[in-house]
């Protein structure tokens, strides 16, 4: 799309915006895929990953749109979980 004229009104600090991930209980829900779900949360915690949340841009703006920030969130380093 192309670039468009809107100007953001905030733009320090930036308002946060929340990816979760969570891997369910498979003894609440039928068929999970535990392995691939707990698979995509390394992924998505490891630190190139981050960096790539990071730089992503969208082509109307050049703002940063995301914060990576699930290593400082993800439950071992809150002391509980995987």
């Amino acid at each position: 799309p192309p670039p468009c004229d809107m100007q953001p009104l905030v733009v320090l600090p930036m308002p946060a915006r929340v990816m979760v991930s969570m891997v369910v209980n498979p003894q609440q829900v039928a068929a999970v895929n535990v392995a691939g779900a707990t698979a995509l949360q390394t992924y998505l915690l490891r630190p190139a990953v981050q960096a790539r949340i990071e730089s992503f841009r969208d082509v109307r703006s050049r703002l940063q749109i995301w914060r990576g920030a699930g290593l400082h969130n993800s439950g071992a380093n809150l002391g509980f979980g995987r």
